[in-house]
């Protein structure tokens, strides 16, 4: 089988060939060679000369991100399998190596957030149900989990390594500490879905949504005193359902009714919760549908609501109390300590604590808007380089959301024409102004990746297209280098060290299990002319 070629306009092809290796669903090629010196800040600082293909790890599944980090080379990527979406880890030294394919969820919840840690040893996913998980590299083992109230759509690490930042489907920003996943803050930045978010070197978080807006945030920690939480609510049957934890437990499903008494947990929580039936030595009379019932009764737990910690919390252990498909109830002796509004626009119930003794004073992270700046078009995808200075972002006409209409056109073979309004930029990161335009995608541009100096942009779309823009060309609209995949580019993201580009692409299904389709998970080689160490530069005070 023939290696395949990328084809670059501005340089000749040789040298870009790999072996593919039939047999497996890897392929690779040797690497670079020639020996890359990286600045102080640990990049590589140069004009790109070309990509190579290292590795294809996915030629059979729908791939939706990517995500590769150095040295070692480590490859992440999340994949719709049969009936699941599923995290997938390899090692890429000496020669590729799959070290976990890990189920994530339902096949309906998309899982599009996925980032490595700075140092490269966790990788974080977050997806449409809620979740979001922490797992090792080197094996896939999870470490952390918590649920968000909302849909999740985006995420980023803060370069400290001491944050994750998600971004929703409705446009809230949550920051959850590292790695035990604690709830730090939430702010709703967007008006529409949260597409990408993105951290410079000092910690400026930059987001990107559907609002047409990209804004910048600081995040900082300081001294908090929380008392009102505000948690999304669905109902069930007569219930209202929120989300909380005991004693930092994973996020139960608890009915809020003042009706009842006492305050529950079916066992099986209560154990999840780290309490001990059987150590229990207090009981109460609860009151059953069946009648009344002789249960353990758990004293001085504790309630997370978001950030807001309740102490001295008594627990009824009472699996007949809870309504049927949730974890517990919060009862009336729980309720009056609250004052409880519901927003039913935004689907909301808001906890407010009546007294200062159940108020969380903590070191907490806050998130602050610097700065915003709105576009004719929607923010499809977003990336920042190292310093901040600039962004790489994809703007469409259109959401980037695979509609019928897409599939119709699609199937009928119809190709969208070059548009004004598809195109990816650079933009400046302290002003927001587009500073380069390339309109080289036929429909929706999807990805925009743009490299650690910010000097070269890779880009994706709906037309199967990669390119490779440089921020210096002449030609804006010639790529350095062009690649066609079997269908939709879903992401293309550069490595920190500007080393590698990891790119997640969906495929064509083939009829046979046997047969391979296109690449659909691929990790390239990116080739600079000779490169240069650079000084390192603190970005402008001016966006702090």
């Amino acid at each position: 089988m023939p290696a395949r070629a990328l084809h670059s306009p501005l340089f000749p092809a040789a040298g870009l060939s790999l072996l593919v290796a039939l047999g497996g669903c890897a392929t690779a090629r040797g690497t670079a060679g020639r020996a890359l010196a990286t600045g102080p800040e640990g990049f590589v600082a140069a004009p790109v000369v070309s990509l190579s293909e290292r590795a294809v790890l996915d030629r059979s599944d729908f791939c939706y991100a990517a995500a590769a980090t150095s040295p070692p080379v480590g490859f992440a990527y999340t994949h719709l399998g049969a009936k699941q979406f599923r995290l997938g880890l390899w090692e890429l030294e000496p020669a590729p190596r799959r070290t976990a394919d890990l189920a994530l969820g339902a096949s309906e919840h998309d899982v599009e957030g996925l980032v490595f840690s700075p140092d490269g040893s966790l990788v974080a996913t977050a997806a449409r149900d809620g979740s979001l998980r922490i797992h090792e590299r080197a094996t896939g083992k999870q470490l952390a989990l918590a649920t968000a109230d909302e849909p999740l759509s985006a995420l980023a690490w803060s370069p400290d390594g001491r944050l994750l930042v998600t971004g929703s489907a409705l446009g809230m920003l949550t920051v959850f500490e590292a790695p035990s996943l604690r709830f730090g803050t939430e702010l709703r930045a967007h008006r529409d879905e949260v597409r990408a978010l993105g951290f410079d070197s000092s910690g400026l978080l930059y987001s990107g949504g559907w609002d047409k807006t990209i804004a910048g945030h600081r995040v900082a920690t300081r001294l908090t005193t929380v008392t009102e939480a505000r948690v999304r609510f669905r109902l069930s049957g007569r219930f209202r359902v929120v989300t909380a934890s005991i004693n930092g437990s994973p996020a139960l499903r608890l009915a809020v009714d003042a009706r009842a008494a006492h305050s529950s947990l079916r066992v099986a929580a209560a154990r999840a919760a780290g309490i001990d039936p059987a150590a229990l030595e207090s009981t109460l009379t609860a009151q059953t549908p069946s009648g009344p019932a002789l249960v353990r009764w758990a004293r001085d737990q504790a309630l997370q609501l978001e950030a807001l910690r309740v102490a001295d919390v008594d627990l009824a252990l009472c699996d007949a109390c809870v309504p049927e498909a949730l974890d517990g109830v919060i009862g009336q002796d729980l309720v009056e300590r609250f004052e409880v509004r519901l927003d039913e626009t935004m689907g909301e119930a808001i906890f407010t604590a009546r007294s200062a003794a159940d108020a969380t004073t903590a070191e907490l992270p806050a998130l602050e808007e610097l700065s915003r700046w709105e576009y004719p078009g929607f923010v499809n995808d977003l990336s920042v380089d190292l310093r901040g200075e600039r962004l790489g972002v994809a703007f469409g006409e259109h959401k980037a959301e695979r509609t019928l209409e897409v599939y119709r056109r699609e199937k009928a073979g119809e190709v969208e024409p070059l548009s004004q309004g598809n195109f990816a930029a650079i933009v400046d990161g302290s002003t927001g102004t587009v500073e380069r335009r390339f309109i080289r995608h036929r429909g929706t541009v999807s990805t925009a990746g743009i490299s650690p100096d910010g000097r070269s942009l890779a880009t994706g779309g709906w037309d199967r297209r990669l390119y490779l823009f440089s921020a210096d060309a002449a030609d804006a609209n010639e790529p350095l280098v062009s690649d066609e995949l079997g269908w939709s580019v879903r992401r293309a993201r550069f490595s920190p060290d500007g080393r590698h580009l990891a790119v997640a692409a969906w495929t064509p299904q083939k009829p046979s299990l046997e047969a391979k389709s296109d690449p659909a998970a691929v990790l390239y080689d990116v080739r600079y002319a000779t490169p240069s160490a650079t000084p390192s530069a603190t970005p402008s005070a001016e966006r702090r």
